[in-house]
């Protein structure tokens, strides 16, 4: 990037000044589309993390339930992480299907 911004200040033609301000724009979007694709598989795991967490828990609750003799409270919890979990797995595999 120096040795770009170098490079324009000793420009002597117009042209020149155009051509590295159109060098120096295509950098500045690469940067910005790799710092967006970083973020967005950060958000990806930490997604994934925060539903396994919760699914974790309410499988707790459930199995909770169940030991404590409220077996239909506690299945159906159990049964609603399931659901939950087919749903997501059904939406991944249509959006990640092969071509």
């Amino acid at each position: 990037m120096q040795l770009l911004e170098k490079e324009l200040l000793a420009a002597q033609s117009p042209e020149e000044v155009e051509m590295y301000l159109a060098i120096y724009r295509e950098i500045v979007k690469q940067k910005l589309l790799i710092n967006t694709v970083q973020h967005q598989q950060f958000m990806d795991r930490f997604q994934i993390i925060r539903q396994t967490s919760i699914w974790g828990i309410i499988i707790s609750i459930g199995i909770g339930l169940i030991i404590s003799r409220l077996s239909i409270p506690g299945l159906i919890l159990i049964g609603l992480v399931f659901y939950d979990f087919v749903f997501d797995y059904h939406k991944f595999r249509k959006n990640h299907q092969y071509k």
